[in-house]
This record gives structure tokens, C-alpha cells and sequence, in this order.
């Protein structure tokens, strides 16, 4: 709304919201302390305030009308902000630079996170939300790993075929090459169009739940997600790749086994550790975990395949002819198993994650919260307030408050320049309300009282 140029008061802006709370019109006029102003417009405010800020509305003033309000004077709470918009490196370099002042004063806020509890909810439940991508891309991976053993021997056939008839190496490699970037393409294409898709459908369902939605349109979102599709598919098919076009035209004279070389091996295993850290974002501790993982699920494969072994000998019947069909493709019983053991470790750590992240939102969030507050009622309004909450049936005590800092801890002082952490110099160099009560309310729970000091 624009501004109201033909008075000569000020003009303050007020929160949309405040519009039908304060029953405003646009001819309104609005009185900060000593000055009256003319309503210059409305504005809907971007980010969320933390704490009990986030109940309270906005105004805007300009900074040259605040002296005539006489509003800032000794003992007002005042407090400056900056806000900044940059790239993600830039702002946290700033950010770091902030918290290496060590000032009680200086406080950086996150537009993710408007508070460290916040932010630390927030980081785990993404960690659960990138293991729950990283379960299901191994999932795929291994469905793309069976597929390709499955069809592994037609493209032996094929290859032993064309290579008998002067074909060479390098055509094939070329040819199947593009076979499966192409198939990789088609597929990575289709599952960005399906995500797109998905996430234009669930905007009306989540703007009831944001109000301003603001969707974070990032091309480069695509180009990852199209990405990391062509790269699951060439580290699982990586394996069946080399082994196919490494095929001999004696193929079709007689079966031929090859193991694959531990070169290949090492580049599928590189792969599938760039996928991993590309979906967790460079989380050291799951990529090690995967690593340690991987280690004990392979040398279990190999204690495995030697039980298998000794077993078949001992064996007859069916039993023997099946333990030798396993013993044939040594490499692919490994990678089945080491693949569904990590499956299965991811899907374990989503578990503990889950458990860590619902329990420390239970923990913030007992049951029966109170979700509204009414704040700063002063003594002339007590009555009113408490007539008008008992006219809606609800029954309430109005608890008088108090302003004080910690000073003292069993009459040690405590000091805020003697703390480590920020947030613990924060919370002492700002004011608590204090409750003024001769007992303690029935429903705060006593863990340990001491004895009044005589004398």
C-alpha cells in the first residue's frame, strides 16, 4: 500500500494483521508514544520472529521520526538488526566472523532457524530425510544391480556375436557406452519430471500450513537430482559393464568365466562413496560408517562363501547342485550382500535418528502445550481480562510478573564474560520474567527444595 503523502503527520506502516485487530481504516491515525501517525500502508512480513516475538506484530516508523515518540529512553529494550542476503558461503563466513567476537550483545539468526534448539531439531530431521533418500537410492541400486547380472549373459551373447564378426573392443565399449547413458538419461529425465510434478501438486496442501509460502524455484535442484540418477545407475551397472564388454568371441563356442578385476571393483566402490556423500552432504561420520560397514559385510561374504564351500562338499542332492550355483558367481553373492547390508545399516541409523529427533521434539513439546499467551496485561486491566476469559468458559489465574537477571548462584556471582559458550552470555546479560507467587502453582513439578536460611 503506498504511503499517505498529502498529511503532514508521519506515516508508520503496519503488519496486514493488525488491519482487522485494531479495526484500522486507511484514514486512521496511530499514536507511538508522543507523536500521532498516519497509517502510510501495510506490509506482510517475511520471516518469523523467535520466541514470544513471534506473537507480537510489526509497525515500521522511519529511524528519523523515533526521537519525537520519546519511546526509547533509559531502561528500554532496543534492539538493532541487519539483515543480510548473499550466497550461502558468504553469509555463514559473516555469521562465524559474528560468533568469533564473543559478544553477549552480537547474536546471528538463521532464516532457516530462528533459534539453536530450532536449528538442531531442524539439522536432524534433515539428516533423516537425506538417510531416507540414501536408503532409497541403494534400493535402487541394487534393483539396478540384479537387473544388469539378469542381462548380463544376453549382452555376452550379443557382443561374442559381433566380435566374431570383426567388431571390435573399443565399438563396444562405445556402443554399450551409450546404451546405458541413454537408459540413464530417459530415466533420470523421468523421475525429475515425477518430483517436479509432485512438488507443484503438494503447494495448495502446504500453503495452508506457510502463510506467505515461499517455494524456492533452484534450477540447480533439477540438474542435481538428474545427476545423481545418472551417476546410481553407472556405479551399480558399472560392474556388468566392464564384464560385458570385456567378452571373448570364444562366448559362443563355450561359457567362459571371468571374475572381475579389482580395478573395477575400486571404481564402482568410488562411485558408489561419491553418491553417498552427494546425498549426505559431505556427513563425515555416515560415510565412515558406511565404509566400516561395507568392510565387515565383505570379509563376512568371504566367511560365508567358504562355509558354502565346505558345506557343498559334505553335501548331496539338490542341496549340493544349489551350493554350486552360488560358489559359481562368488562376485555377485558378495555385492548382493554387502548391498543389502548397507540397506539395512541405513535403514538401522534411520531408526536411532528418528528415535533421537522425535524424542527430543517430545522433550521441547510436552503434552499439553499452550499454544496462545496473553502477555504485559497491566494491574487497571486485570479485571477486564479475566472477565472477558471467563465469558468464552475458561478459567484462568493471572500470574503477576517480574523482570530480574541471574546474578548469583548460592551467592557465588556469575558473570557473563566468564562463560564459554554465546548463548550462555546471552541468557545472562538478558532479562527473565519472573513469576511472584507466595507458593509454587500446583502443576510445576518439585524435583528438590531447600530450607529457608534462619536469621
Amino acid at each position: 500500500t503506498p504511503p499517505d503523502k498529502a498529511s503532514e503527520r508521519p506515516n508508520v506502516w503496519v503488519e496486514s494483521a493488525l488491519m482487522p485487530l485494531m479495526q484500522l481504516q486507511d484514514d486512521s491515525i496511530i499514536t507511538l508514544g508522543k507523536t500521532e501517525f498516519a497509517l502510510g500502508g501495510t506490509f506482510q512480513p517475511l520471516g518469523a520472529a523467535g520466541g514470544m516475538g513471534a506473537f507480537s506484530h510489526q509497525m515500521v516508523i522511519p529511524l528519523a521520526d523515533m526521537a519525537a515518540t520519546e519511546l526509547k529512553g533509559p531502561g528500554s529494550r532496543v534492539e538493532y538488526e541487519l539483515a543480510l542476503i548473499g550466497t550461502p558461503n558468504a553469509i555463514e563466513r559473516f555469521a562465524d566472523a559474528v560468533d568469533a567476537e564473543q559478544n553477549p550483545h552480537l547474536q546471528s539468526l538463521s532464516a532457516q532457524a530462528p533459534s539453536q534448539d530450532l536449528a538442531q531439531s531442524l539439522d536432524t530431521a534433515w539428516l533423516f530425510l537425506e538417510l531416507s533418500a540414501l536408503s532409497a537410492v541403494l534400493v535402487a541400486g541394487l534393483s539396478i544391480l540384479i537387473a544388469s547380472r539378469f542381462y548380463l549373459q544376453r549382452w555376452q551373447n550379443s557382443i561374442a556375436l559381433m566380435r566374431a564378426f570383426g567388431a571390435q573392443r573399443a565399438q563396444m565399449t562405445r556402443l554399450f557406452a551409450f546404451q546405458l547413458s541413454w537408459l540413464a538419461i530417459i530415466a533420470s529425465g523421468v523421475g525429475v519430471a515425477l518430483g517436479a510434478g509432485l512438488f507443484q501438486a503438494s503447494l495448495p496442501l502446504l500453503r495452508d500450513y506457510f502463510d506467505p509460502l515461499v517455494p524456492a524455484y533452484q534450477p540447480s535442484i533439477y540438474v542435481h537430482g538428474f545427476l545423481m540418477g545418472f551417476l546410481v545407475l553407472w556405479s551399480f551397472a558399472w560392474q556388468a559393464y566392464r564384464h560385458a564388454v570385456s567378452t571373448s568371441p570364444m562366448q559362443l563356442l563355450k561359457n567362459l568365466s571371468r571374475q572381475p578385476q579389482m580395478r573395477q571393483w575400486l571404481v564402482s566402490l568410488g562411485l558408489i562413496l561419491l553418491v553417498v556423500m552427494l546425498m549426505t552432504g559431505y556427513v563425515w561420520w555416515v560415510l565412515v560408517g558406511l565404509v566400516a560397514a561395507g568392510v565387515v559385510l565383505y570379509l563376512a561374504a568371504l566367511g560365508l562363501l567358504r562355509f558354502v564351500g565346505w558345506l557343498q562338499h559334505r553335501s548331496r542332492g539338490w542341496l549340493k547342485l544349489s551350493l554350486a550355483a552360488l560358489l559359481r558367481e562368488p562376485g555377485l553373492v558378495k555385492i548382493q550382500l554387502i548391498s543389502m547390508g548397507l540397506v539395512l545399516f541405513v535403514l538401522m541409523l534411520m531408526t536411532f535418528v528418528r528415535h533421537d529427533l522425535m524424542a527430543n521434539w517430545q522433550a521441547s513439546l510436552p503434552a499439553n502445550t499452550p499454544d496462545t499467551f496473553i502477555v504485559n496485561v497491566q494491574p487497571d486491566q486485570k479485571d477486564t481480562v479475566q472477565t472477558v476469559l471467563k465469558g468464552d468458559g475458561i478459567e484462568t489465574n493471572l500470574v503477576p510478573m517480574a523482570r530480574g537477571r541471574l546474578v548469583a548462584v548460592n551467592d557465588e556471582p556469575i558473570r557473563a564474560q566468564e562463560q564459554e559458550s554465546n548463548r550462555a552470555r546471552r541468557l545472562l546479560e538478558r532479562e527473565s520474567n519472573i513469576a511472584v507467587l507466595e507458593t509454587p502453582p500446583a502443576y510445576n513439578e518439585m524435583l528438590a527444595e531447600s530450607e529457608p536460611k534462619q536469621g
